[in-house]
Parts: structure tokens; sequence; C-alpha cells
């Protein structure tokens, strides 16, 4: 087995870093995601027990 050349190891290190980017990008969009629906039920959740003596049904 040869040993890969420069240009080889080059291209290599470029995909790797092309997918780690990737990675990294959908996780930070699932986090967000994430923490934005969480926030929202927590929104609804504070309004609901804010008007707690309300007749409001939530």
């Amino acid at each position: 087995m040869r040993e890969p050349s420069w240009w080889e190891r080059g291209v290599t290190s470029v995909e790797y870093a092309l997918m780690a980017a990737v990675i990294v990008l959908l996780l930070v969009g699932g986090a967000v995601a994430l923490f934005d629906a969480v926030q929202e039920r927590f929104d609804r959740d504070a309004e609901c027990a804010a008007q707690a003596y309300e007749d409001v049904g939530c």
C-alpha cells in the first residue's frame, strides 16, 4: 500500500472539515428549534397559570 500524497491528504482533511461543519450546523439548528418549542410551551403555561382564577380553559 502506498503513502497518500500531500494533495490526497489535503483533500481528505477538507472533506472531514466540511462534514464536521454540516454536523455542527445540524446540532445548532436542532438546539435552537428545541429551545423555541420549549420556550413557547413555558410561555403558554405561564399565561395559563396567571389566569388560574378566571374562567379560562387552558
